[in-house]
């Protein structure tokens, strides 16, 4: 297995707007949907200093093909193109990735849900 971590940098003020424009373009299910994603989710820092916004975007993939499987997506790239008004300019990228192999992994099926309530 593999983990992506995708960290975008928003344009002062513009964190909620690329929040909400994964909401508006389903763009978690959609990647769930790809055969071999295990999971994703969307991570803020709790205390950010003023003017240093971060999101990062992560995933579980059982491995690496699948995780290219979801870079060839043909919505991927409308969702790049969205996302680029609403992010820090990048070289290239829209944000730096990492891709880890995963060691060792202990989980409890739905312990956690998306409003981050564990009942």
């Amino acid at each position: 297995m593999i983990r992506t971590r995708l960290t975008l940098t928003p344009r002062t003020g513009q964190t909620e707007s690329v929040l909400e424009l994964y909401r508006r373009r389903d763009v978690l299910a959609r990647s769930l949907a790809v055969p071999g994603c295990v999971e994703v989710e969307i991570s803020i820092p709790d205390r950010l200093q003023p003017g240093d916004e971060r999101i990062e975007v992560a995933a579980l993939w059982v491995d690496e093909s699948a995780y290219e499987q979801w870079l060839r997506d043909p919505g991927r790239a409308a969702d790049v193109a969205a996302l680029r008004e609403l992010l820090v300019a990048q070289t290239g990228a829209i944000g730096a990735t990492e891709i880890s192999r995963v060691a060792a992994r202990n989980t409890r099926d739905d312990s956690c849900r998306a409003d981050g309530s564990t009942e």
